[in-house]
């Protein structure tokens, strides 16, 4: 099988997977701006306060208080909500970040499954475009692998040196022998739509 036939017997699960990853992300991403912003809105809120009231004038004085109650019953009564809910906020968000990651991990398996039915293995596969000082084939197949053994604690020697040459040049893979870094490879690889996957892919045919 060439790497088009291939490539259409695939179409619709990537069809279905991509958006679905990316939803997940962004819904993680929107929560975790959320939680960020009442936080820095209400220090910044006390922080007016207490510098107001530290003044003598007696004006000042009362402003400062009157800023610190309506911190109070402004954005800190939202955070104090919104941290009472953060155990179980924090799970969701766990839960949605393991499914994202073997998401990402299942579009990393079809394609270094079609390098492996194309090519019979990586070594005579086409480089691809360089990936952050890495070609395309290798990340491809070193991501998968790392995705799926990163728990066993027993990387092997190529999936070592393929991530740490990506952590050089972005730090969200420093953490790769702890976790799985799927999502972080579709993402460098701007795999939004199946026609970014595709056009990947035919380049490795």
């Amino acid at each position: 099988m060439d790497m088009q036939s291939y490539l259409s017997e695939i179409q619709h699960a990537c069809e279905t997977v991509l958006p679905a990853i990316w939803h997940e992300w962004e819904a993680l991403e929107a929560l975790s701006g959320k939680i960020s912003a009442l936080r820095a809105e209400t220090a910044e809120e006390y922080w007016r306060a207490q510098t107001f009231q530290q003044f003598e004038n007696n004006d000042d004085y009362m402003l400062g208080v009157g800023l610190y109650w309506a911190t109070y019953f402004g954005p800190d009564k939202e955070l104090y909500h919104a941290e009472a809910a953060l155990p179980q906020l924090e799970q969701q968000r766990d839960a949605r970040s393991f499914a994202c990651g073997l998401m990402a991990g299942s579009v990393l398996q079809f394609a270094k499954h079609g390098i492996s039915l194309v090519h019979g293995g990586l070594q005579s596969c086409p480089n691809g475009r360089i990936v952050q000082g890495v070609e395309l084939r290798s990340v491809i197949w070193q991501g998968r692998n790392q995705s799926m053994h990163w728990e066993e604690g027993k990387l092997k020697p190529h999936v070592i040196e393929c991530f740490n040459s990506l952590k050089s040049t972005d730090l969200c893979f420093e953490n790769y022998l702890n976790q799985n870094m799927a999502f972080e490879i579709v993402r460098i690889l701007g795999w939004r739509e199946f026609a970014s996957f595709e056009a990947d892919m035919i380049t490795l045919a």
